[in-house]
């Protein structure tokens, strides 16, 4: 398995790697990529539910940037200034 061969079958929390760990690593780095979920969806064959469903938790700071983004307005010069 391509897991063993590349030599990392133990995960960060000393767990054996499951046959789904490369597919959970790829969405969650798109995902935290600001990918658009319904695209990476359909190039995984699954609904944008699953993934919300069980990959919400890994764009919380894709939300984040996203609500809290700050646009310079032009503000007028008043004339006491």
């Amino acid at each position: 398995m391509l897991v063993s061969e590349a030599g990392v079958e133990i995960d960060s929390e000393r767990d054996k790697h499951k046959i789904y760990t490369p597919r959970h690593t790829y969405v969650t780095f798109q995902l935290q990529d600001g990918v658009y979920h319904y695209l990476l969806a359909r190039n995984m064959e699954t609904s944008v539910k699953m993934l919300g469903q069980h990959y919400g938790h890994t764009n919380n700071q894709a939300i984040a940037e996203q609500l809290t983004k700050y646009r310079e307005k032009k503000r007028k010069k008043l004339a006491w200034k």
